[in-house]
């Protein structure tokens, strides 16, 4: 038995529950965030719409009828990379750990509340797509060019419109590309880290605002008086597109 939840498509998840009672408790929130459920009951099952939609998340039960939860979900990461929870009741550490090994991304028991689950979700595909966006979002050759200066991202190199060449580390390279590529758009500093961290923000301040001092000190003729990259604040920055 197959059931499809639908709204607006804010993500897709794959549910693999041997009870679609069960499933019926966690629907409504699901559909709240704008997430697309499809929602069966066995393994072979599975693998086929594994084969032919790429879901952001599975959800797979810890004791199907045909397999248990965790087979199902290697033999799902042997042919995708894709985030797995499973869920089921609370198992001893070392089923878990057994169940980890895997690579499934979570282990979730059955008390967790609906609207938890679907928020967890939610939050998961969001922060996938951000990183998702930011790897696209960089030219093929790792080249960016704005208000005369190019940026190389393959080694962290700024060459200034008058020849001079500066070198940055890492995370002002990321810092600076994030900027670039959003040119004229005022972005949180959350925003900012996520995308150039690539993990999910957590007191992320002070980093970007250290990073961002320490470009205006390479990059600006006058780090106090910047043109580059220009203060929001209470928000975060923009890089200026209008540098002549």
């Amino acid at each position: 038995m197959k059931l499809n939840l639908q709204s607006c498509n804010e993500g897709s998840v794959l549910v693999v529950f041997n009870d679609d009672e069960r499933w019926k408790e966690y629907s409504y929130y699901f559909f709240e965030e704008g997430i697309k459920v499809d929602v069966v009951n066995l393994a072979e099952t599975a693998m086929a719409k594994v084969r032919e939609s790429d879901y952001d998340i599975i959800i797979i039960e810890d004791y199907l009828s045909d397999s248990p939860g965790y087979i199902l979900a290697a033999r799902i990461l042997r042919e995708k990379l894709s985030m797995v929870f499973m869920i089921g009741k609370a198992l001893s550490d070392v089923e878990v750990v057994c169940a980890y090994k895997t690579g499934i991304t979570d282990y979730l028991t059955f008390d967790i509340p609906a609207m938890r689950l679907a928020a967890k979700c939610k939050s998961v595909i969001n922060f996938n797509r951000v990183i998702k966006a930011a790897k696209k979002a960089v030219s093929e050759d790792g080249i960016i060019t704005k208000s005369g200066l190019t940026l190389n991202t393959n080694n962290g190199e700024v060459k200034k419109k008058n020849g001079q060449v500066i070198a940055l580390v890492k995370h002002e390279t990321e810092v600076l590309r994030v900027l670039m590529e959003n040119a004229g758009r005022e972005m949180s500093k959350q925003e900012i880290y996520e995308q150039a961290w690539k993990m999910p923000y957590v007191e992320g301040e002070n980093s970007v605002a250290n990073h961002v001092a320490k470009i205006r000190k390479k990059i600006e003729d006058n780090e106090k008086c910047p043109q580059f990259i220009l203060t929001r604040w209470g928000y975060g920055y923009s890089f200026n597109q209008s540098v002549s």
